[in-house]
């Protein structure tokens, strides 16, 4: 049996303007909404947010811009159920996402406030069309998910498994790139640090995150890859005083998170996300799936971009054998995590690399792009669709090119991520099926 999906801008904007229409149904009856209206004070925007959209349209390239406004909308729906005061601050979303491509020292950026919402809508699809009940099975099976609620002491039903599971994919792929906002507002921070105009970094790891850090799902999976928990943990373990090993234990998330955040914006996204599963569980706002749901998607925003060594530190494979500690063995332990990667990676159709080039002696032309450069290889365009097969017997996910170019470019990206290489590390595979790109003939 062979199962089919299409990614393309027009199956994206139907996809859109379902969620928009719809008004999200994944968090039904997980969100306790009399709570949320009677709890909390919301501040009313003030006016000058109301012409960021405006003040953006003079200088963003019209079919770009057109995209970020109904993305916006898409946001605020979504966000009005989930996380209302976040609802609130989608212009200033759409306006960081412009200072990042207008930022000199990274000429290479490309879209991502439109980019997770494909990555959205990716996940969404694959997850509901080829993996479903098989993703829920591996990740309730998960060894350090199960320590983790049995420490945490969570309970939840049986029959919640797949209500968790369609909430984590949707969270884990909305928020994994939030972090680009962190991380360009510390790239001015520490130059204003320089000029003495200020003194502490806006994320940094204060009592209280520690404690929702060591509460946390991500903390499990860290501590268990963490370097010099690997090279002690016999040691450790043969401690007498408990609390020294309570301490030195907490003292490692917290240790790489801390010294992850400059190198890494999937640590900044991760954070976010635990920082609004705590205040709304702790509110109880949201119920206890709810709650699993955003630990989960918090693990797979950490995880998706940890994938190249210089992008982390203090992980590694228990095993010497392997040269990345996130590698196809991981794939089982965080299916959630290993789909976010691979949506990611997909979701490059159509993506824009807006331009500025040099009009007349006093201006620059602002363009977009879409040409694909990618390290040495020739140069190409971005796909304009991607077609997925999906075969049952033999298991194989077929992605469709129509370039070599293209073909080449996605075929090395995938080999660079490490946990789709295969255990023999010659063919590509995802879960329980290889992997083949495919020009049809």
């Amino acid at each position: 049996m062979t199962k089919q999906t299409t990614f393309s801008n027009e199956e994206f904007w139907k996809w859109i303007s379902g969620l928009i229409k719809d008004n999200v149904t994944y968090f039904d009856d997980m969100i306790d909404v009399e709570r949320y209206v009677t709890g909390r004070e919301f501040r009313n925007k003030s006016e000058n947010k109301c012409f960021i959209f405006e003040k953006l349209k003079e200088s963003v390239p019209s079919n770009y811009f057109h995209e970020m406004e109904y993305c916006a909308l898409a946001y605020s729906v979504v966000f009005s159920k989930v996380f209302p005061p976040l609802a609130q601050h989608i212009e200033e979303l759409a306006y960081i996402e412009w200072l990042n491509y207008v930022e000199p020292e990274d000429s290479d950026y490309r879209d991502h406030f439109v980019h997770m919402l494909k990555v959205t809508f990716v996940c969404d699809e694959l997850f509901h069309k080829f993996w479903n009940d098989a993703m829920v099975k591996w990740q309730f099976d998960c060894a350090h998910f199960k320590q983790w609620c049995k420490e945490e002491k969570i309970y939840f039903h049986e029959d919640k498994k797949q209500t968790i599971m369609s909430a984590a994919v949707f969270l884990a792929a909305i928020f994994h790139d939030f972090g680009y906002g962190y991380k360009f507002l510390r790239t001015y921070e520490e130059r204003l640090f320089k000029l003495n105009l200020v003194g502490c970094d806006s994320m940094d790891i204060t009592k209280i995150r520690s404690k929702v850090i060591n509460k946390s799902l991500l903390a499990r999976f860290i501590i268990e890859h963490h370097e010099w928990y690997q090279r002690t943990k016999q040691d450790l373990d043969k401690e007498s005083d408990e609390r020294l090993k309570k301490m030195r234990r907490e003292n490692i998330p917290c240790g790489f998170i801390h010294d992850c955040l400059p190198l890494n914006h999937s640590v900044a996204s991760s954070l976010m996300v635990l920082d609004i599963a705590e205040d709304l569980y702790q509110s109880q706002i949201i119920n206890t799936e709810l709650y699993i749901a955003f630990q989960i998607a918090a693990e797979a925003c950490l995880l998706h971009d940890l994938t190249k060594r210089k992008k982390y530190l203090h992980l590694g494979h228990v095993s010497e054998d392997h040269r990345h500690f996130f590698d196809h063995n991981c794939q089982l332990k965080t299916p959630i995590a290993t789909l976010l990667i691979f949506a990611d990676e997909l979701s490059m159709w159509s993506r824009p690399l807006v331009e500025f080039t040099p009009k007349d002696t006093d201006k620059l032309e602002c363009c977009i792009n879409y040409e694909w450069k990618y390290k040495n290889f020739p140069k190409t365009t971005f796909p304009d669709e991607l077609k997925i097969d999906f075969n049952d017997t033999p298991r194989a996910l077929n992605i469709l090119l129509k370039k070599e170019e293209q073909k080449n470019n996605l075929q090395h990206i995938l080999e660079e991520c490490n946990c789709f290489n295969g255990a023999n590390g010659k063919t590509l595979k995802i879960f329980d099926s290889e992997l083949k790109i495919c020009i049809p003939a």
